[in-house]
C-alpha cells in the first residue's frame, strides 16, 4: 500500500476476487482504499472493474461468497 500511497503504478489485476482477498470486508476495504488513491482494481475471472464497479458487488461474488461460511456454521 506504501507504493499505492507514492502512485508508482496505476492498475491491479488479478486472475479473480477470491484470488485478491478472502475476507470480503478486507476485500472492499483495500479496493475503497485503492481508488482513493486513483489506482484500479481489475479481475480477469469477474470482469470486476473498481472504478466501474460498486466496491460492494464484490460481496456477491460467488467466488468470494464461497469461501465464506454460511450463517449458522460453527467454522
Amino acid at each position: 500500500m506504501k507504493d499505492a500511497e507514492k502512485g508508482k503504478f496505476d492498475v491491479v489485476l488479478t486472475k479473480s476476487l477470491s484470488r485478491w482477498a478472502r475476507d470480503t470486508v478486507d476485500s472492499i476495504t483495500l479496493v475503497r482504499r485503492l481508488k482513493s488513491y486513483g489506482i484500479c482494481l481489475m479481475t480477469v475471472d469477474d470482469n470486476y472493474n473498481s472504478f466501474q464497479d460498486d466496491a460492494l458487488r464484490i460481496a456477491g461474488s460467488p467466488r468470494v461468497a464461497g469461501c465464506m461460511p454460511a450463517v449458522g456454521d460453527a467454522g
